[in-house]
């Protein structure tokens, strides 16, 4: 199973859960319960059949200020439909912020306007009918849903894991310094360090 297809199946899994707990019809929340599971569905099939789901990339301005992401389809026209459509497939949110300066030209401080919340990066910074103008984006609620489920499910299997006696070798010296390791760990890379060395007990063959 490769990466995709194993996102694929968290986000059928996740999309089950929330079929699942999905609120009777007729309650305030069933229609948009029903929209984010159907996302996930839509998000998991572009997996398997091998779309290219845009994310942030590095800003390099031109001479003037401006960028676009490379990932973006070349020349939308004036008409707003197909680039609409676009976002949709992508499952993403778009909002637009003015961050045009006294002169037309671009405020020094324009990356102040990104939107509160997590997830957000630069779609676009181009000039408009009304000034300078950045586009920020972000996966929808149910991307953002699905990486804070995948995120608690992950944290409590290290948890699980450090509280297992059997994951510490049974001699005094070894297991004084592969907790002495562990301490020294950054705070970044605490969690890569608990997930090396739970992949490689799950690597060892089994007593049985």
């Amino acid at each position: 199973m490769n990466v995709n297809e194993r996102a694929a199946q968290m986000l059928h899994q996740y999309a089950d859960y929330l079929r699942d707990e999905r609120p009777p019809s007729g309650h305030e929340d069933a229609d948009a319960a029903e929209m984010r599971e159907a996302e996930a569905r839509a998000l998991a099939n572009g997996l398997i059949h091998g779309m290219h789901f845009i994310t942030a990339a590095p800003v390099k301005a031109d001479k003037d200020g401006f960028w676009t992401h490379p990932a973006i389809p070349d020349h939308f026209d004036e008409d707003p439909a197909p680039f609409q459509r676009w976002l949709n497939e992508q499952l993403l949110e778009c909002v637009t912020r003015e961050v045009g300066d006294d002169h037309g030209g671009i405020a020094s401080d324009w990356t102040d306007s990104k939107p509160a919340g997590a997830g957000w990066f630069l779609l676009e910074l181009i000039d408009t009918e009304d000034g300078p103008t950045a586009f920020w984006t972000r996966r929808n609620i149910v991307f953002l849903e699905l990486e804070a489920h995948s995120g608690l499910e992950r944290d409590a299997l290290r948890y699980r894991w450090l509280r297992l006696k059997d994951n510490f070798p049974g001699d005094e010296d070894q297991e004084r310094s592969l907790w002495d390791d562990l301490c020294d760990q950054d705070a970044d890379e605490f969690d890569a360090w608990v997930d090396r060395h739970m992949e490689e007990d799950q690597q060892e063959p089994s007593d049985a």
